[in-house]
Parts: structure tokens; sequence; C-alpha cells
């Protein structure tokens, strides 16, 4: 698979001088919601295509940039719990079942199994394929990059707004802060 993503310089260029204006943690938590904003049609799709036999799976598809602990330990010291790629600078945002509220059968049921047997012989069934995730990201692949370019400028533009009033306030209390003259 094959995307193209125009911009991405200018993008870059301007996450590093939002990060020179404001902070690091800044510049990551705007491209962060940006992603997240991004993703969400892909999660909402996935859910409309997954089997509603109780509902519960359907509900757990969520898009998330948190890590569980065996992730996290998968990936050793580079990576944080937030999906923050310490030695690549990069962000990785998950979209699929959430572990724990249904989705600990997400694989199975994305991709099936063979005929399951036990030592004895006996059979414990298969699961039939019924794919929903790959579905889903073929179908908004081009709509997440084009939304994700939109979503993070406006990120970009409020972070540096927001910069720029905290900067604007400590520069007004430092104005208002002057030495009095003792009456004595």
């Amino acid at each position: 698979m094959v995307m193209t993503f125009y911009g991405a310089q200018a993008l870059a260029d301007a996450l590093v001088e939002l990060g020179e204006f404001a902070s690091k943690r800044t510049a990551q938590a705007a491209n962060r919601r940006a992603m997240m904003k991004a993703l969400q049609p892909v999660a909402d799709d996935a859910a409309a295509l997954a089997p509603k036999e109780s509902g519960r799976y359907a509900k757990s598809i969520k898009v998330s940039s948190r890590l569980t602990r065996n992730q996290v330990r998968r990936a050793g010291k580079r990576m944080n719990r937030s999906g923050w790629d310490k030695a690549s600078y990069t962000q990785t945002v998950f979209v699929g079942p959430s572990i724990g509220e249904g989705g600990n059968v997400g694989v199975l049921v994305e991709f099936g199994t063979q005929e399951r047997r036990h030592k004895n012989g006996k059979s414990v069934g298969r699961v039939v394929a019924r794919p929903h995730m790959r579905p889903a990201w073929q179908r908004r692949r081009n709509e997440v990059l084009s939304t994700y370019q939109g979503y993070l400028w406006r990120e970009i533009i409020k972070a540096t707004e927001r910069a720029r009033r905290r900067q604007q306030r400590r520069m007004k209390t430092d104005k208002v802060v002057t030495p009095r003259r003792s009456t004595r």
C-alpha cells in the first residue's frame, strides 16, 4: 500500500517551530490529538462493520494512543505509555478493539481460526473470519491522511495562540510589578 502525504515538510517545520515557541510536549500533544481525530472515522466504520451478537465487541473499538503494559515492556525504554517513541520521534495511535471491554477476541474475529482440537481429539470448533478493521481502513485511508493535515494545522494554530496568550499574560504581570516609592 502506497500513500502520498503532501505538505509533510511544512507540517514538520511548524511542529518544530511550535516546540521552540511552546514546548516539545505541546507539539507532541497537538500531533496526538490530530491523529486521534483523523482516525475516528475508521473506528466508526469498523464498529459499524463488526459482528454484533452482543454488541460489546463493536462498542470496544476505539482510537487510543495509550499502550498496554505488555506493549510498553516489549518496546523497551524507547517508548512511553502514551505511544511516543523517543528514539525515532514518532507517535503511535491505535485503532481497534480495546482489551478488557469485549475486544479480547479481535484477532479471532478479524482473521478467523482453523478447526481447533484438544489433545484427546475433541473438536472445539472454528471461527469464521469476519473482516471489519481492514475494510474500514481501506475505505477511509485517503480521507484520514487529508483530514489529519487539516486537524494538525488547526492544532498547531491553537497551540501557538495559547502560547502567545500565555506569553502576553507574563508580559502584563511583568509590567504591573513596578517598584513603589516608599512613603516614609
